[in-house]
């Protein structure tokens, strides 16, 4: 209400009264005060107005009304010729008070009647929910996904680790956050809806999810990068997780900002993609990839018509990138090419000779020694085997559960892979792959230089005696 607006009612109230007052005085009697036994009622309520109606008051022609909080503060007084008012701009989950009088018609003989007094409160504002989340881990990112929550307009979100160390926060007005490239270990993600919406909370209540990272690459190799645009080059890494999927780890050379990116081979026009966690400008047609320098913030890397390119495996290959100087423009190109590639050189077998604990679990039907079981027993081994050198790429080592047989074992370095025969055991027992009896046993070097068979078995003629066998193996 404006300052105008206020005194002019008060302004009002004053003319009333001194009207009423000279009334009386010139009949010179004792000026009455209208008769009301009226009562008022609230009619409608919300989170920020009120709605009243009163009784009418036989002999009054407009009413005052005046609406104070719990603190007796007024925070409205007007007139009006009606019987109701709304008051409006009120603050949520608060106690009113309404006050009506009864103002007779100038010369009545009559003074303002006795105050209607009612009490009403305003509602709270709605709460808003805790979404309830999700979580999946794919190639090199963790996303946290969470459902819809009425009255929402966004989200905030806060990452922490197991230390309780904070490792994102932020804001979206989606239903997900995407994690690429979190160390491997424990996290706790806390989610909380926000709203603008009228009659609703700004903050909701707070969601949790714990999870677990465990990415692992099938294989990794330095190689060189080249900036065109720097004119300089660098050692980089490359990993490859499996399904086309890669990262060149720190490719401008600065530590945490990397280049991810898959290849889809069933898109022979546009084979070569980049993941949408990274900004795309659809006016430009590039990603923006932060490099983290000083010097060069971001690059615009286009991936149309197969411009940027990917060729290679575990043991040599390079990768084109499309980067363009300025703005993309399709219109006016100006672009040049960062290149990266990568061969490998290097010996196997010696990283694997020496001593190594084993884990092992799963179920067989026949034992360590040969004995067959009536029933299935569990596998849950741990102890310690050795591991010898035959030549540069093929070592030694005691067979799968059954330590009397040896295993011959080729290390692939480049492909991050190790390939163990089939074995007669005990004479009628052939320890191999689960596909067949005739099938290698594979397994895989982890990059913390663990490596682990996870698919294997002991046949008798066509039936397998072992099932769901697991050996990984430590230093």
């Amino acid at each position: 209400m404006t300052i105008m607006k206020l005194n002019k009612i008060i302004s009002f109230f004053a003319a009333v009264a001194l009207a009423s007052c000279m009334a009386s005085c010139s009949d010179d009697d004792t000026a009455m005060p209208i008769h009301s036994d009226g009562e008022a009622e609230n009619t409608a309520i919300s989170y920020d107005s009120l709605s009243f109606e009163w009784d009418k008051i036989a002999g009054a022609v407009q009413y005052g009304y005046e609406l104070s909080d719990n603190g007796g503060n007024v925070v409205c007084r007007d007139v009006t010729e009606l019987t109701n008012a709304t008051i409006g701009s009120l603050k949520p989950a608060t106690e009113y008070t309404l006050k009506v009088w009864g103002y007779p018609a100038i010369g009545s003989g009559y003074v303002q009647s006795e105050p209607i007094v009612l009490k009403a409160t305003t509602d709270p504002l709605t709460t808003l929910d805790a979404p309830v989340l999700s979580g999946s881990q794919a190639e090199v990112t963790y996303t946290v996904t969470w459902s819809s929550v009425k009255g929402a307009t966004g989200y905030e979100y806060t990452l922490t680790n197991a230390a309780g160390e904070g490792i994102s926060t932020g804001t979206t007005t989606s239903r997900e956050v995407a994690f690429p490239h979190l160390d491997n270990g424990n996290y706790t993600i806390e989610v909380k809806a926000t709203s603008t919406t009228a009659g609703y909370e700004a903050t909701g209540e707070a969601a949790t999810l714990d999870f677990n990272v465990n990415i692992s690459a099938l294989w990794s190799i330095e190689g060189t990068y080249t900036s065109a645009m720097l004119g300089k080059s660098w050692s980089a890494t490359i990993l490859s997780y499996g399904g086309g999927h890669y990262t060149i780890k720190d490719w401008y050379g600065i530590s945490g900002y990397n280049f991810d990116f898959y290849i889809d081979s069933t898109d022979p026009d546009n084979m070569f993609h980049i993941y949408d966690y990274y900004d795309y400008n659809e006016a430009d047609y590039c990603y923006e990839i932060p490099t983290g320098r000083a010097d060069l913030g971001s690059l615009k890397v286009y991936t149309w018509d197969n411009e940027s390119e990917f060729e290679g495996s575990g043991s040599q290959g390079d990768v084109k990138i499309c980067v363009y100087h300025t703005d993309c423009d399709y219109h006016d190109i100006d672009y040049v090419y960062d290149t990266f590639t990568w061969k490998y050189d290097g010996i196997s077998a010696d990283a694997f000779v020496g001593t190594w604990n084993v884990a092992m679990t799963g179920s067989t039907y026949v034992g360590p020694d040969g004995e067959e079981y009536d029933d299935e027993e569990m596998i849950n081994v741990n102890n310690t085997i050795t591991v010898t050198k035959i030549d540069d790429n093929t070592v030694s080592m005691p067979a799968l559960y059954y330590p009397s047989a040896t295993l011959r074992v080729k290390v692939d370095m480049v492909e991050r892979t190790i390939t163990a025969s089939p074995v007669m055991l005990f004479g009628w027992l052939r320890l191999a792959g689960t596909q067949s009896q005739s099938a290698n046993i594979i397994g895989r070097i982890n990059d913390d230089g663990s490596f682990e068979f996870n698919d294997w078995t002991a046949w008798y003629s066509r039936d397998p005696y072992m099932y769901d066998c697991k050996a990984k193996y430590t230093r």
